[in-house]
């Protein structure tokens, strides 16, 4: 479970770029609090396209007050909301199978692709004892096998150099022009970079450009956060799949610049583990997670919902999907 203080809630959102309080739904009961949704903004790539598109976070409702219809209630008022400003699309993540699930699907919600969860283990002793609860011994076998595979893999030519806050909008935006081939990318400026890079609450975060052989060829994301694994304390990175042009991507890569964000994350931010979401169709990026040392422990679905085009689901489903910058957040 990852920690929402208030500090974390007035970062996510209040400090936000193109914050809406009116975007911010809760349902009281008899006084009290039961459920509550936030939605945010932003222009996301489709089909080589910047489009206008809301996102749907934090959904949840009291334990004493569920199967109500209250988060089908906050969702479509959530989806109307969003049509009202302009929006071509609404996005989501959720479980593949679940109540939550059924709800987005049930208001017009349809999965674009299915995100598989990629778990690697960056210190040896330490990092061993935090994921040892977590995961079978034939799981943490595998991992090691993987680990020792990936001390031998990858692109020896690959480096990752960090930007600086300041640089932060013109460069991820630099990137997203070379990417318009790539559904799901966040189009963003030097505000929300400026954000996306900034101090925040319980974590931090470092962005990265990906040069090869001294030219620049894409970029990812390394952020940290405060968490606990059955209640013992750890901190753990999420890696933003590496954005790389299709034409420069390959497994040796892609895995090389995932083995740099997972040195980063454990020399520099403190980490024990990393996680990675990733399209399920993307082989490149899967053989690459191996490589990388990394396992893959679950599933989530990336889900949307058309304003005004139904139809729009099929284009989208045609091209690889990209999490949007803003998943590498304070919470992975």
């Amino acid at each position: 479970m990852f920690p929402r203080s208030p500090e974390s809630w007035i970062w996510r959102y209040v400090n936000r770029p193109r914050f809406d309080p009116d975007s911010v739904f809760l349902v009281e009961n008899s006084g009290r609090l039961v459920a509550s949704l936030v939605m945010t903004y932003g222009d996301m790539s489709m089909n080589g396209n910047s489009v206008p598109v809301a996102m749907i976070d934090d959904v949840s409702t009291h334990p004493d007050h569920r199967k109500r219809g209250f988060a089908a209630m906050l969702v479509q008022r959530a989806v109307d909301r969003a049509k009202d400003r302009g929006c071509r699309l609404v996005h989501l993540t959720a479980g593949t199978s679940g109540t939550a699930f059924r709800i987005y699907h049930r208001v017009g919600f349809r999965t674009v692709t299915t995100c598989d969860v990629m778990f690697s283990v960056l210190r040896g002793r330490e990092g061993t004892a935090i994921a040892g609860p977590v995961f079978s011994l034939p799981i943490m076998t595998a991992h090691e096998i993987l680990r020792m595979r990936a001390r031998k893999s990858g692109d020896s030519t690959v480096r990752l150099e960090k930007i600086l806050e300041e640089d932060a909008g013109v460069r991820i935006l630099a990137t997203h022009q070379k990417m318009s081939q790539r559904n799901g990318l966040l189009i963003v400026g030097h505000d929300y970079g400026r954000w996306l890079i900034g101090p925040r609450p319980l974590g931090n975060i470092a962005l990265f450009v990906i040069k090869r052989l001294g030219d620049e060829i894409g970029a990812m994301t390394v952020s940290s956060v405060h968490t606990l694994f059955h209640g013992r304390p750890a901190k753990i990175a999420s890696t933003m799949s590496p954005l790389i042009p299709e034409e420069l991507r390959n497994v040796a890569t892609v895995a090389a610049a995932l083995k740099r964000a997972g040195q980063f994350s454990a020399a520099r931010l403190d980490c024990v583990a990393a996680t990675l979401l990733t399209d399920s169709r993307d082989a490149v990026t899967k053989k690459a997670c191996q490589r990388a040392g990394f396992l893959r422990v679950g599933s989530t679905a990336s889900m949307a919902h058309p304003l005004g085009e139904p139809s729009r689901i099929g284009e989208l489903r045609k091209r690889l999907w990209a999490q949007p910058l803003e998943t590498a957040k304070s919470a992975p």
